[in-house]
């Protein structure tokens, strides 16, 4: 490939615009009388822009499992930054008014607070020049509204004849923007400059290669006197020809925008790996966006019409291309670690989220109800679901690896200790796994009484409950019985272990504190006006417990220390991080409470109820409820980062595991 690289589309259909070659003179830059920065921004060097071609000539792209090839050029490898450029004056050229459609500049802002850290962005990172690899950033750096007019039409765009700007008066335009508001250039921002409807554009007044017949968009770039690149797009207003330039569906409700941002997608994705169009490309010259110009995957979000949804905001945008799988692919998850959020549902699906945005990953199909937490372990995520099997899968594709079925549903979740898969059965039967491979090692009868509450081990003791009001201690290598507590002719919730003492609560509003050696009690608690006790937490000592008397619960030692009220029964489990129990409630709110004292720090509320133990990762709180969504809320303030839809109630607690 030379140095002075080719316009990336096909010589045989457009052949006077593979001659072309940009010629701009050091006085092509207008200096607008109210420039505020001394900057002078004057010299131009002479390259190709880069298009997105229109749908009419998607059948040119020849993919031919060609990947991506480096050229020597750098990358935006640090944290680009987007300036959005709205020139829309009261008229276009022809004396007809302008117009964009009524959400459009909103919606576009939107997107470029949405996509830094997106699954689709983080395509980008598998791709890098000699000084390392781009991350995963993106963030807004500022939107100018420009009312001035357009300058004289000095092209002939057949599908917007008379009105038709050339790539010089772009690049003027994105001068007079940085000077207007002292934007900078440089290698890691960019410029878009977006125009009203009925506007088009050419490379130059002589050029064939024009909007909504040849291209729907392209960026390049020009360098300042001062030998700065500044890297811009143009983005014609793509409603003018929605059947070359559009998409198909609108998750947004405004089709003009919702088209616009797939192709903005397109160009910033190239922008971003081949700046100065000397970076990654394959052989034909197709950049990262070009491979899947108008590729779209599965359009099955926000009921199928959108393919991506990035911290709470649904998109229909293309694909890009994937040299790590050779392939058109919505979102990337190994080219750096990526934290996965595990979750399942009751319409029998366990889903692998991302949980920087909430994206789909993969999803795995059992025949009932998912109502267990997964557990990862080794690479591998294990749990089980209400068709009576336990299963293994790979974590990071999805990949099934062994199922085992036992009698009786099972809503137990699994536990994973050395090298063995603990789960019991409501069948009555607690059982011991060979983690590797499934194979049974031992089963424990509770004698036909349901063993469905996740067990626990510690000193090589496993502790479980069944509802015969029966503790059991088994030895966790062979299952034979150490102790069992008395029967209370009650049912026992999940035991907890901290120092050496088991807590256990039951269906007749009594905590219990239990010596892990040999079950003799230590304590208990009655809860004032309960009929039941949830499955409990213990820090240092601190047991936080939930009931049906719609009361959280703390108490040290048998004693309160506070209590607070819910709206409803709280079945949940609570988490406590960095001193906040968050704990949800059938009431559909998840709490934040403050542990000292039990005062409200803040609440969200779902649109059903909350039974899942909420997990803390970072600066995010993760649950499920039962209006069928998994959300992601900020955990200082309970503000949504993002939620996702699945097709049934989530009582599954989430896991999470970096792979």
């Amino acid at each position: 490939m030379p140095a002075s690289r080719s316009v990336a589309f096909s010589c045989k259909t457009l052949v006077s615009v593979c001659l072309f070659m940009l010629i701009l003179t050091a006085t092509g830059l207008v200096q607008p009388a109210h420039s505020i920065h001394a900057q002078t921004i004057s010299r131009v060097t002479a390259r190709h822009p880069h298009v997105l071609k229109t749908k009419y000539y998607r059948a040119d792209h020849d993919f031919g499992g060609l990947p991506l090839e480096y050229h020597n050029g750098p990358v935006m490898r640090a944290t680009s930054t987007s300036y959005a450029i709205f020139w829309l004056p009261s008229t276009l050229q022809d004396g007809s008014s302008t117009s964009v459609s009524a959400t459009y500049t909103s919606l576009i802002s939107r997107y470029f607070g949405d996509i830094g850290g997106s699954g689709l962005y983080n395509v980008a990172t598998q791709y890098s020049d000699s000084g390392g690899s781009i991350v995963n950033s993106s963030t807004p750096g500022g939107v100018w509204v420009d009312t001035s007019a357009y300058p004289a039409s000095d092209c002939q765009d057949s599908s917007t004849p008379g009105d038709c700007m050339s790539d010089t008066q772009f690049q003027n335009e994105v001068a007079k923007a940085m000077q207007a508001n002292g934007w900078n250039g440089g290698l890691n921002s960019l410029f878009y400059v977006f125009t009203s409807a009925g506007e088009g554009s050419c490379f130059d007044s002589s050029s064939s290669a024009c909007a909504f017949t040849q291209y729907c968009a392209y960026h390049s770039y020009f360098q300042t006197n001062a030998g700065q690149n500044v890297i811009y797009a143009n983005m014609p207003y793509t409603g003018t020809a929605l059947n070359g330039c559009g998409v198909s569906d609108s998750p947004n409700n405004d089709l003009d925008a919702d088209s616009t941002i797939n192709v903005l997608s397109h160009e910033q994705m190239e922008a971003v790996t081949d700046p100065l169009l000397n970076a990654w490309y394959d052989g034909l010259g197709n950049e990262i966006g070009d491979k899947c110009a108008w590729t779209f995957g599965n359009i099955n979000l926000d009921g199928n019409l959108a393919n991506a949804q990035w911290r709470n905001d649904f998109y229909l945008v293309q694909q890009e291309w994937s040299n790590a799988s050779s392939n058109c692919v919505i979102s990337f998850a190994q080219a750096q670690p990526t934290t996965t959020l595990f979750t399942g549902s009751s319409d029998g699906n366990l889903y692998a989220l991302n949980s920087v945005d909430g994206s789909t990953l993969w999803s795995y199909k059992t025949g009932d109800a998912v109502n267990s937490s997964p557990v990862f372990d080794g690479g591998n995520v294990y749990f089980s679901a209400n068709d009576d099997y336990v299963y293994a899968l790979k974590a990071s594709n999805g990949a099934l690896l062994w199922r085992r079925q036992i009698k009786g549903a099972l809503p137990s979740s699994p536990i994973v200790s050395g090298g063995m898969i603990y789960i019991g059965s409501s069948a009555g039967s607690i059982y011991a796994f060979n983690e590797s491979n499934g194979a049974l090692r031992w089963r424990y009868s509770t004698v036909g009484k349901a063993a469905t509450s996740t067990p626990v081990i510690a000193n090589h003791m496993l502790y479980v409950s069944a509802s015969n009001g029966y503790v059991y201690a088994l030895n966790a290598g062979n299952g034979l019985t150490r102790w069992r507590d008395l029967a209370r002719n009650v049912a026992f919730t999940q035991p907890v272990i901290e120092n050496n003492i088991v807590y256990v609560a039951s269906t007749n509003r009594l905590l219990y504190a239990l010596r892990a050696a040999s079950g003799a009690s230590l304590w208990h608690f009655t809860a004032p006006h309960a009929v039941s006790l949830n499955a409990p937490l213990v820090i240092n000592g601190v047991v936080y417990v939930g009931a049906s008397d719609q009361y959280l619960y703390a108490v040290r030692s048998g004693k309160l220390i506070w209590r607070f009220k819910t709206g409803g029964k709280v079945n949940a489990r609570p988490t406590l991080n960095n001193g906040v129990v968050y704990i949800g409630s059938d009431d559909g709110y998840l709490y934040a409470l403050n542990a000292r004292s039990g005062a409200q720090t803040w609440r969200f509320q779902a649109a059903s109820t909350v039974r899942t133990a909420p997990l803390i990762a970072g600066q995010e709180v993760f649950f499920g409820a039962d209006d069928h969504n998994v959300y992601a809320l900020n955990n200082a303030d309970g503000t949504v980062t993002w939620q996702f839809a699945t097709g049934g109630a989530v009582d599954s607690s989430p896991a999470l595991a970096t792979l």
